[in-house]
């Protein structure tokens, strides 16, 4: 989905309703795809290995990005890709792959089982729109869940952002563009996408929790309160 269109509010019910865990924003997967040709052989591990450090030198400029705070840097990294370093986890991932789709899903799985869940996801809202197939591509089983909020909800909120593009208008091109290419990647391969209306998880709560647990294959915990 594009910025500001209710991708955590979407996280984090799927974390609570469904156990799957998601790391903090990563955007690495299609920047390191288009330039793979400078790691050379990936089936050679001293490769692989070079590339994976090369992800988390990424990944740690990016999750500092927006504090300069030790303490917040500290608390975000376990619930980043970073905690796979952290944990010891990096030569596993190496052995585990024998290209870069694989050394991805060996990372995520890895997150998964230091966070004792059996699936994990990834979310990044890119500031202008990727093409899907530079990472549904590489991952065939991947589904993707595209949450769609009102183009003048997301301008507005989107204007107001540190981050965010310098106007209302650019704002509203930029949406549009993420909303039509991950349709377009939808109508292609419609059994591994599903729309999620912002408005409708507000108004319909149960109801878009079934229709999840219909996509996902997955039956939703109860909510918890509290």
């Amino acid at each position: 989905g594009a910025p500001r269109s209710g991708t955590y509010w979407v996280v984090d019910l799927l974390q609570a309703r469904f156990g799957i865990q998601f790391p903090s924003e990563t955007h690495f997967i299609p920047i390191f795809f288009k330039y793979l040709w400078l790691w050379g052989d990936l089936s050679i591990p001293a490769n692989r290995r070079r590339l994976l450090l090369n992800v988390y030198e990424f990944l740690q400029i990016w999750t500092a990005r927006s504090s300069s705070s030790s303490e917040y840097l500290a608390q975000i990294r376990r619930l980043s890709l970073l905690v796979t370093l952290d944990e010891g986890r990096a030569n596993d991932i190496v052995e585990e792959s024998s290209d870069y789709p694989s050394m991805v899903r060996a990372m995520f799985r890895q997150f998964a089982d230091i966070h004792c869940v059996d699936a994990s996801g990834d979310k990044s809202a890119h500031y202008r729109v990727t093409n899907p197939q530079l990472t549904f591509g590489l991952f065939p089983e991947a589904l993707m869940l595209h949450v769609i909020r009102d183009g003048r909800d997301v301008a507005l909120s989107w204007t107001k952002q540190w981050f965010g593009p310098p106007t209302l208008n650019d704002a509203a091109k930029l949406w549009r563009d993420h909303v039509e290419v991950n349709r377009q990647w939808g109508r292609q391969n419609p059994a591994r996408y599903l729309e999620i209306r912002y408005e409708d998880l507000a108004t319909n709560y149960e109801a878009e929790i079934h229709r999840l647990e219909s996509f996902l294959n997955r039956t939703a915990l109860p909510e918890t309160h509290g």
